[in-house]
């Protein structure tokens, strides 16, 4: 057993020199290691993954699937954790394994799929917004956690929130859930107002709480809550933000080069919403 793991690693070492792999057959003997009684040598495996795609997409995509054929407990949890290195490698061929991953019953794992479902978007727009729908009333808090940094994406490309996601994520029954989102709206409000306006309307329409909400405001900025009661009653103008034109790259060299604190703050503004 000891023998075989180490036989791994050593393979895991060699995949690093492309010229040794075919002549030393590396992808036979991993096919073989994927059947291995003993579990460690399978999760070790999982690791050479990337590598072997990288020199072999086909060859690769194969061992991948004789991995996510074994049934154990630690297998799934290591595929789940190259999850996002096979979508990188493989795109729409990664697919399967994520649904799969996605059904089981381990909590681990499909906090590690929660996560990872971000991915999609680099595949379908579309499909990645049925997930959002699908995770978002999933049993699990672990995996309605992990998608509240998705919803920063999710609003710059459905500004209009068309999918209802920030009202069921609102009334979430879960505290880290609620916090978190209010956490995002605040973000929001710093960044764009008009963002910001369209988020409060919706959730007031649905009869969302908004009380600690406006608490965090208050904390943060006295006086900023009441103005944004005031405007959503009728009885104010919208509160505004500074919004600064966002750099784009034209990928050519500066002429000159900005201080480091304007690069920083133009990075933590690419970092969060825009309009």
């Amino acid at each position: 057993t000891e023998r075989r793991r180490l036989l791994v690693e050593w393979i895991r070492l060699l995949m690093q020199r492309p010229e040794l792999i075919e002549p030393l057959g590396l992808f036979e003997i991993l096919a073989r290691l994927c059947a291995d009684m003993d579990v460690q040598v399978a999760v070790q495996i999982s690791r050479c993954l990337a590598k072997a795609i990288d020199y072999d997409r086909t060859s690769g995509h194969e061992l991948a699937k004789l991995l996510m054929q074994r049934n154990e407990l630690m297998i799934r949890r290591a595929m789940a954790d190259v999850l996002t290195r096979l979508f990188r490698r493989l795109g729409d061929d990664a697919l399967p394994f994520y649904n799969q991953l996605k059904e089981d019953s381990d909590p681990d794992i499909l906090a590690v799929v929660s996560t990872t479902s971000a991915d999609l978007r680099f595949l379908n727009a579309n499909m990645w917004v049925e997930n959002l729908v699908e995770l978002s009333k999933h049993e699990l808090p672990i995996v309605r956690r992990n998608l509240v940094p998705s919803l920063r994406e999710y609003f710059v490309k459905f500004p209009d929130d068309r999918h209802k996601l920030l009202p069921v994520m609102w009334q979430d029954g879960d505290e880290v859930v609620r916090t978190r989102m209010r956490e995002l709206l605040i973000k929001m409000a710093d960044i764009s107002s008009t963002q910001f306006s369209s988020r409060i309307t919706d959730l007031n329409q649905h009869g969302c709480d908004l009380s600690a909400l406006w608490r965090l405001m208050d904390a943060r900025c006295e006086g900023s809550a009441q103005a944004w009661k005031n405007w959503l009653s009728g009885e104010g103008d919208m509160p505004t933000t500074t919004e600064t034109m966002l750099h784009v790259s034209t990928m050519e060299a500066p002429e000159t080069l900005p201080k480091l604190t304007e690069a920083l703050e133009t990075l933590d503004k690419e970092l969060d919403f825009h309009d």
